[in-house]
């Protein structure tokens, strides 16, 4: 049963946290995919998903050739490489997730333009294959965790790897059989592997280096440049051959448009003696920049709409439409999972709806989960809260609530207390009390009961008396006043309890100590 009828039947099949959808590409050992990233609280992405074939899922070496492409891949960072996201295992499955890129292989566009009978123009030729060979030049350069080159060589440059994106960019992909240091997979010698029509003479012969792929970049310009097959009229039983012997026609034999410059730029890839190619794919990307200036990204990205447009927009009214249900049934998950808060699914979180508003809505949406999500989601997997399961909750959530009201509280009266107790060190009005050192024993005033009728008088009192408030002195003259009649009647009145005037003072919240009215 095909992908197609898998997904009529059972819905999206689903790669790990990837739904894969309609098929957009077929290559020897895999397929490519439309794919959606489902995230949580309603994020998804739209990616390309490469599944491998299933008759090679249980062959040892494919498999081991589509991690080493999913590895190396990674390690290129690279505008003109399309980056590799996600590697995904399931039981007798094996998936690549890649950056989607809205765009259209090379091969396709030379086979449009030449339906048409139409030429790519050279500065547009020129603008991608310069893109394709800077990404080049990054692979051949790329490290391995310990920073050491792998020596990757691509192997497999042709049309049919080149995506050109709306957005003007060329983009490199497809390392499936690149050779690198450290692949699980390893090539046999002697062993060819790419596509014959594009390949080096050494390569025919087994031998590849990053010039090889050079020789491959160069072809590619040059149809490119013609709209036409560099090798044809041959079979796959004599291509070699013509590799290895045949002279290569001038492009500007079959487009005079061409430059002298720009076709000699072309020939020199093309050597059959790799020391005389260029020795770098960014040597030769900048050959031809210094020869014909490249369109701009944005003139490269509308021919790429006006020649791939049933194309681009069957794919961009597809994706329209995945996007649109893949968000409506996240979105209104996630939107009921925020508005009902927390369940016994996931303990972790405390928070409730507690405001009459908040509890409102989860008891308006609960209406709606009872039916289940837009996408057909059961209503028994969707997050929801019961009367029942809301009320402990909400009771932990006073009983916290009380705790952080106490600490609160002893937190605020020792700051209270710290900074009255600041405020009478740092305050030049309110002295700190002295110490014993600094008093000396005062003489009693002349208008005082005599000193046997007194309490033994504290030293302190002198330095205190001279700092207390405004209330404190007028409480003291009122009981100075008041002494000579105390005096006339000192016989009849009792003596005062000696428990209640020890000590004879009080002390207030600055720290500052008061005589007591009865002590004087």
């Amino acid at each position: 049963m095909g992908f197609e009828q898998e997904a009529a039947r059972d819905g999206p099949m689903m790669a790990g946290r990837y739904a894969l959808y309609d098929k957009i590409a077929t290559g020897g050992m895999a397929t490519v995919h439309l794919g959606r990233l489902l995230g949580p609280i309603g994020f998804s992405r739209t990616v390309a998903i490469k599944r491998m074939l299933p008759q090679f899922v249980s062959d040892l070496a494919f498999v081991s050739m589509f991690v080493d492409e999913a590895r190396l891949a990674s390690r290129i960072r690279h505008p003109n490489v399309v980056p590799t996201l996600d590697v995904v295992a399931q039981k007798n499955e094996l998936f690549l997730v890649l950056e989607y890129v809205h765009g259209e292989t090379l091969s396709q566009l030379i086979k449009t333009a030449s339906a048409r009978n139409e030429k790519i123009p050279p500065s547009f030729a020129a603008a991608i294959v310069c893109g394709l060979l800077h990404g080049l030049h990054a692979a051949h350069n790329v490290k391995n965790e310990r920073g050491k080159p792998l020596g990757l060589v691509h192997r497999d440059v042709s049309p049919q790897n080149v995506l050109v994106g709306t957005d003007g960019v060329a983009r490199l992909l497809d390392f499936g059989v690149a050779k690198a240091a450290g692949r699980m997979q390893v090539t046999s010698n002697g062993e060819v592997k790419g596509k014959l029509a594009y390949m080096a003479p050494e390569q025919v012969r087994g031998t590849v280096t990053a010039q090889s792929d050079v020789y491959s970049a160069a072809a590619v310009l040059w149809e490119a440049l013609t709209c036409e097959r560099l090798f044809d009229n041959v079979t796959w039983s004599n291509i070699a051959q013509v590799i290895l012997h045949r002279e290569v026609e001038p492009p500007k034999s079959l487009v005079p448009d061409i430059s002298p410059e720009l076709n000699a730029i072309v020939l020199r890839g093309l050597e059959k003696d790799p020391r005389k190619r260029f020795a770098t794919a960014r040597e030769m990307a900048l050959a031809i920049e210094a020869c014909v200036p490249p369109a701009p990204a944005h003139e490269v990205g509308e021919w790429v709409e006006r020649t791939a447009e049933p194309i681009l927009s069957d794919r961009a009214q597809k994706i329209a439409e995945i996007e649109g249900r893949t968000s409506e049934s996240k979105m209104a998950a996630a939107s009921m999972a925020l508005v009902q808060g927390p369940t016994r699914s996931n303990p972790d979180w405390d928070g409730v709806a507690t405001k009459p508003d908040q509890m409102s809505n989860a008891r308006n949406s609960q209406a709606t989960i009872k039916e289940g999500a837009p996408d057909g989601t059961p209503a028994t997997q969707l997050t929801q809260v019961s009367s029942q399961e809301r009320l402990p909750l909400q009771r932990r959530s006073r009983w916290v609530a009380g705790v952080v009201a106490l600490a609160i509280a002893f937190g605020g009266a020792g700051w209270l207390v710290s900074k009255n107790r600041t405020h009478a060190v740092s305050n030049p009005r309110i002295p700190e009390p002295p110490t014993m050192a600094e008093v000396s024993p005062r003489p009693l005033p002349t208008t005082y009961p005599p000193p046997s009728s007194l309490p033994p008088i504290d030293p302190l009192d002198e330095e205190v008396s001279k700092s207390t408030s405004a209330s404190a002195h007028e409480t003291a003259s009122a009981a100075a006043s008041a002494a000579p009649h105390s005096k006339r009647s000192s016989a009849a009145a009792p003596s005062p309890k000696r428990t209640s005037c020890n000590p004879p003072y009080v002390v207030d919240e600055n720290h500052i100590r008061h005589i007591k009215p009865q002590c004087l």
